[in-house]
């Protein structure tokens, strides 16, 4: 007994002296991942962090680790790779491994990398990574966390059409809600998209959305100019192993590589009611390149038998030498019966623009070195056209720079043939006389010959020249449940400031190929005086359960300031005792509605 005891504690006291080494050996670095969000749905896409954290007193140097994604997980475009641990950081659009090397990390401090992953498997992925190294404190990891891609909630993914454009020109970017797999319904989705920027909503901004509703119906913000876009559909009918889509259009005008990410989709699934749950985000890129030549159809979406501008811009690249002999053709017979509505301009860009069956033809064009120049033409679009999307594209730019022969790019763009509603305006009573009124008469127009119109929506802020309305339409006037609500221009001490007055049209509805008109008297400012542009918003409706994003419609109104009173001493100085002439001048603009009458002043 006395032996074994010796022996124990023997042992005991070997077990007690190995404790400091251990300690000694500890990891001062730490190394670790996540996915968020953790579950996604099919194709949408998540963010793969990595976090190293260093414990020591000194810096950590030529941090290194690799990590290769499970299979059915790949690299998402754009990968939006970032990292602030210094070194160099691979993650290839498309690809399927992350690697980082030459790393550095300061004393008692934290860094991460991230990339954007996604994966069309429905699966849970166990990612583990490789060992994190480091020249001077060790190793650490690997890293493993798990990227579930589930069934029970839908898809989000996005995509520009094209991928590449001209500065100016446009891309589609479509939003696809895919519940293909889910095996319930969807009841409500819900996201944002902040645009990068540089790249803005296209006018017209062409957004729709086949997104089915019960009876509330979805709110798609896409205005031009903007920068954001939201989309919110409340009441949504997207049952299983169905998709809708978001589209807008969007330009960019300058040249460069534009990431697009959104927001996470936030959806409730049918009959759950657990809140929501998130499916992840969607990402695109979009291309805006450099071009010898651009196109654009610049006030489409156009309905079936109407007229479409069609412009394009050459540009020569060279800051130093002239461009000549410049020319391409455009094939219009992408849509059947598609010609010119006038006749075309006989000279532009210094050459001429001639059309054969189907075909426009530009041929010796000459640009000055770095200039560029516009032209347009009108086409009529054939009655019988049927609403889709067509694309046009050029053949490729030929010409001379200097001495030497250049081939420039092709330049596309699509066309927008659809029932949108149309929307126009026209001040009555112009020129009007400052302190006047001027009738602002409307016309909404039901493009589709086969299906009513309704929900027909549009907003008109007036310039703050206008200060309220002698008449207003009546309730009623574009279908029984149309309203019309003016808003006189208020006007409070700053901060507040002016709120302009505006008439909001909600509710209106026509029958296929119906139109309607109705007008507002407005009253302007008595100190006004110039020309005013009036812009309203984009016209909405919706068409045989899609809706769709009209024109903005646009006029001047001119305003004739009232009799200019001047007033001068015109042979002063004068001595004391002497006499002194007075002169008055009255002048009325020749662009008056009228005489001028019962005209009056005080001189004391």
């Amino acid at each position: 007994m006395k032996r074994f005891a010796i022996t124990a504690a023997c042992l005991l006291v070997g077990t007690l002296l190995a404790f400091p080494a251990l300690a000694q050996t500890r990891p001062l670095l730490s190394f670790g991942k996540t996915f968020d969000p953790g579950t996604i749905g099919l194709g949408s896409t998540s963010v793969l962090e990595f976090t190293i954290t260093n414990d020591a007193a000194e810096s950590a140097d030529n941090l290194s680790f690799s990590d290769t994604l499970p299979a059915g997980v790949i690299i998402a475009t754009p990968a939006s790779a970032f990292t602030d641990c210094s070194g160099v950081l691979s993650a290839p659009d498309g690809g399927t491994t992350i690697d980082l090397t030459g790393g550095q990390l300061g004393p008692g401090s934290s860094c991460i990398v991230s990339v954007n992953v996604t994966s069309s498997v429905v699966d849970n992925h166990l990612n583990v990574s490789g060992t994190l190294t480091s020249d001077n404190l060790g190793n650490a990891g690997p890293a493993q966390a798990t990227l579930i891609v589930a069934g029970d909630r839908p898809g989000f993914r996005k995509s520009f059409a094209p991928g590449s454009i001209s500065p100016g020109g446009t891309s589609t970017l479509t939003f696809t809600i895919d519940n293909t797999v889910n095996d319930f319904g969807l009841s409500s989705v819900e996201f944002t998209d902040n645009l990068p920027d540089g790249v803005f909503v296209a006018s017209p901004s062409n957004a729709s959305t086949n997104c089915d509703y019960a009876s509330t119906p979805a709110t798609l913000t896409a205005t031009p100019g903007a920068n954001f876009i939201s989309f919110s559909a409340p009441d949504l009918v997207l049952d299983y192993g169905e998709t809708c889509t978001v589209t807008v259009d969007v330009t960019a005008p300058g040249a460069g590589v534009f990431d697009n990410i959104s927001s996470n989709l936030q959806v409730d699934i049918s009959g759950e009611g657990d809140g929501g749950k998130i499916s992840g985000f969607a990402t695109a890129r979009l291309d805006v390149l450099s071009d010898f030549l651009l196109k654009s159809f610049t006030d489409d979406p156009v309905p079936p038998g109407g007229t479409v501008t069609l412009e394009f811009t050459i540009q020569n690249p060279s800051r130093t030498e002239a461009a000549t002999n410049l020319g391409f053709t455009d094939d219009l017979g992408f849509l059947t019966g598609l010609i010119p509505a006038e006749t075309l301009p006989k000279v532009a860009c210094g050459g001429t623009l001639d059309f054969a069956p189907n075909v426009l033809t530009f041929s010796g064009g000459s640009l000055l070195a770095g200039e560029s120049c516009t032209f347009s033409v009108i086409l009529q679009v054939p009655a019988d056209a049927d609403p889709n999307t067509y694309t046009n594209t050029t053949s490729a730019i030929t010409g001379n720079v200097g001495n030497s022969p250049v081939t420039g790019n092709i330049a596309t763009d699509d066309l927008f043939v659809e029932p949108a509603p149309r929307l126009t305006k026209v001040f009555l009573d112009n020129p009007v006389g400052a302190g006047g009124t001027t009738e602002l008469e409307f016309t909404i127009t039901n493009t589709s010959p086969t299906a009513e119109a309704t929900n027909i929506a549009f907003t008109d802020v007036f310039d703050p020249i206008i200060l309220s309305a002698s008449s207003v339409p009546s309730n009623g006037d574009c279908g029984p449940s149309s309203t019309f609500v003016f808003t006189p221009l208020v006007s409070q001490p700053p901060p507040a400031g002016i709120t302009p007055a505006s008439l909001t049209v909600s509710d209106a509805s026509l029958a296929a190929g119906a139109s309607c008109t109705f007008s507002i008297v407005l009253d302007v400012e008595t100190g006004a005086g110039g020309t005013y542009t009036n812009t309203t918003s984009e016209i909405s409706a919706t068409i045989g359960r899609t809706t769709y994003t009209g024109n903005q419609a646009v006029d001047d109104l001119e305003v004739v300031a009232p009799p200019l009173l001047l007033k001068a001493f015109t042979d002063d100085p004068v001595l004391p005792g002497g006499t002194v002439t007075l002169e008055f001048t009255l002048t009325h603009d020749d662009f008056a509605p009228g005489d001028a009458t019962g005209i009056a002043f005080t001189d004391d």
